[in-house]
């Protein structure tokens, strides 16, 4: 959670990393196909990548509905906070709320086909989607006007939200959970010949990578985990439907199916 009264004060800057609840819609912007035909960003506020280029984006994102309690069990809690007024000096009453949203997320777009949000705090997919990406309207602000909304920080999701994370890490090394291991620490990601992420972190002694793709079917994903010592990797995650497609020492690669 965001305290905004912190966001007011430090510019929040989402880093634009370039790449060669319920079904929703916002917003009147029709979603833009530019940057998968050209490869960059423009004024466009619904930006969308594809499959041959995805679009990588390192921003807030929204949470999504998902268990702060043990989805998000990492990461701190905003407070409110009170309001300050500049010309005396003085704390007011009033105060400010905590903004609904998680910071250093990568959100993945691959056109229509898939979207997903990879949280570097929990070192987990958070949620997927198809349909649709993010709206950064209130956060890069309107071509025309060129002004941001104030606190928009988190963009609008948009599109049909098919799965989300439910209970502690899912990832079991040895038989054991991530969450029992402890917090996992988020070394980075890097793009293979497909230019899709894989993502490495540590938990403990391990060294894990995770790539994440889109399923055999619609509305369905694939992921694919490997360790660098061979270790015994298992996925479980309460009320979703998981197929293992392979397993071996040192790796895993498993299909998931809608559950939201």
């Amino acid at each position: 959670m965001i305290n905004s009264y912190f966001l007011k004060i430090i510019p929040a800057i989402a880093l634009l990393m370039y790449s060669s609840s319920s079904p929703c819609v916002y917003g009147q912007a029709a979603p833009s196909s530019l940057y998968a035909e050209k490869g960059y960003l423009t004024f466009d506020t619904k930006p969308l990548g594809s499959i041959e280029k995805p679009l990588v984006l390192r921003t807030f994102v929204p949470t999504a509905g998902v268990s702060t309690k043990e989805v998000l069990a990492n990461h701190s809690k905003g407070t409110n906070s009170p309001k300050y007024g500049a010309s005396s000096g003085k704390e007011s009453k009033n105060e400010y709320l905590p903004i609904d949203g998680i910071p250093a997320a990568i959100a993945v777009n691959l056109g229509k086909t898939l979207s997903y949000v990879w949280d570097t705090t929990e070192c987990r997919l958070l949620y997927s989607w198809t349909d649709g990406f993010l709206d950064m309207k209130n956060y890069w602000g309107e071509r025309e006007s060129g002004r941001r909304k104030g606190f928009g920080y988190v963009p609008k999701l948009y599109g049909f939200v098919f799965y989300k994370s439910q209970g502690v890490h899912p990832l079991r090394i040895n038989e054991t959970s991530i969450a029992e291991i402890g917090s996992p620490k988020y070394v980075g990601y890097s793009l293979g010949k497909d230019r899709i992420p894989s993502y490495d972190f540590k938990s403990g002694k391990h060294l894990i990578s995770v790539n994440v793709s889109p399923g055999p079917s619609t509305q369905t994903l694939r992921l694919d985990f490997t360790s660098t010592s061979n270790e015994n990797l298992d996925f479980r995650s309460p009320n979703t439907q998981v197929k293992q497609i392979e397993k071996k020492p040192g790796s895993l690669s498993i299909e998931i199916r809608p559950n939201a």
